[in-house]
């Protein structure tokens, strides 16, 4: 035993093993989690160079991954401790969170944007959002389902099914005129998204490029500014070419601007990340996020898919300290979505990924966890929040608990 534990010192005093970690280091008030929050003025997590205020040779210095920026990772390895192995808790956080998932016992969901193919049924949809805990759907047509029938389905679940106005029919002509068709109903609650810049997905989806001043964008936006409607925007920064990308960040910067008391809501993150994403909440307050599409039981992130997706999660199915940090500081920004579109989506991924998702909102503080799961989906498309009744209802025993238990 005695030459083995030489053996070790050796090998660190040559520097080919790091130092043990240092598991008692919390105790002592090194905490790589604090060190980073009390600096991090956007909320995403980690530090940038604007956000230290000492040398930029200590920067380096504790900057291992050489990624221009300090995580509470860099900072672990740094002091030679080990970061507690939720990902971003310290033993005193995990207590809290405990309790705040006793008071989450009444926590449901709004899934603020999905679509229906006409290759499920709606007694379907209605038991796939009971066994995955959600509450309400506002909903879109998709493919050769009607519209008419969305609205029919609406009307048989006036609480649970808010029906959307459909925007995708590839005819710009015709696609105006449905547009203008299903708002003379008056009687959607809102706009699907408008793709701004979508990319091919295979065989499919097309890709489709637009602009803010192409005339369906103009549409939904003058709709959705007469109704007091959110616009929902679709837009793939990772996926596009660098020139496109700039380009579109100007356009969405001079829309919010030229807007600033209405909500515009990016549907998938925008595919942005925790930084820019952080910057954005910062400039501009009617900036809202849907974090359908981010987490591992979507389709968008299945392996082998060319295209680009947020992933807030890291492989052991935990959220990532940045995104958790950022939805702490700015619980009013983000929205619940799942964006089931076909079938397969709803048959194989919809209760898989409430699963998830149910688990990482039981963690939060409950007003994080309420305001995103359905209190700003309500706030913003002005619904109304599920009864006390039946909150008891659902409380007592079917779905919605059992699935924190699964």
């Amino acid at each position: 035993a005695i030459g083995a534990k030489h053996a070790l010192i050796a090998l660190i005093l040559f520097g080919l093993v790091g130092p043990l970690p240092d598991t008692g280091a919390f105790a002592q008030g090194r905490n790589p989690f604090k060190a980073v929050e009390k600096r991090d003025r956007n909320g995403d997590g980690r530090l940038s160079p604007d956000e230290w205020h000492k040398s930029k040779k200590i920067f380096d210095k504790i900057d291992k991954d050489k990624d221009g920026f300090l995580s509470p990772e860099d900072f672990a390895k740094h002091w030679g401790i080990a970061v507690p192995a939720s990902g971003a808790e310290t033993s005193k956080q995990k207590r809290a969170n405990k309790r705040h998932a006793n008071n989450t016992s009444d926590l449901y969901f709004i899934d603020a944007h999905s679509q229906m193919d006409e290759d499920i049924s709606e007694e379907r949809v209605i038991q796939l959002m009971d066994e995955g805990g959600i509450y309400a759907t506002l909903l879109a047509k998709h493919k050769r389902r009607s519209w008419a029938s969305v609205l029919a389905f609406a009307k048989a679940y006036p609480k649970r099914i808010i029906p959307l106005i459909y925007t995708k029919l590839k005819n710009e002509d015709k696609r105006l005129e449905e547009i203008d068709e299903q708002y003379r109903s008056d009687k959607f609650k809102g706009v699907e998204e408008v793709l701004v810049w979508h990319g091919k997905k295979r065989n499919v989806a097309p890709q489709m490029v637009r602009d803010f001043d192409d005339w369906t964008t103009r549409k939904v936006i003058e709709i959705s500014l007469k109704e007091g409607w959110p616009v929902v925007l679709h837009i793939e920064f990772q996926y596009m070419p660098a020139d496109e990308r700039v380009r579109l960040m100007a356009g969405l910067v001079k829309t919010l601007e030229a807007h600033p008391n209405h909500p515009f809501v990016l549907i998938h993150m925008a595919q942005l990340e925790a930084p820019d994403v952080g910057d954005l909440i910062q400039s501009h307050g009617n900036v809202y996020f849907m974090i359908s599409q981010t987490n591992p039981g979507s389709n968008a992130l299945k392996k082998g898919n060319p295209w680009k997706f947020v992933e807030m999660f890291n492989g052991q199915k935990r959220l990532l300290p940045r995104w958790r940090q950022l939805f702490k500081n700015h619980p009013e920004r983000f929205i619940f979505a799942l964006d089931s579109v076909f079938k397969f989506n709803w048959e194989h991924q919809h209760v898989r990924q409430m699963r998830l998702w149910r688990r990482v909102f039981q963690s939060f503080p409950p007003n994080v966890a309420h305001a995103i799961a359905h209190g700003n989906a309500e706030r913003l498309w002005k619904l109304e929040p599920r009864s006390e009744a039946q909150n008891a209802k659902e409380t007592n025993g079917n779905s919605f608990l059992l699935l924190a238990q699964i």
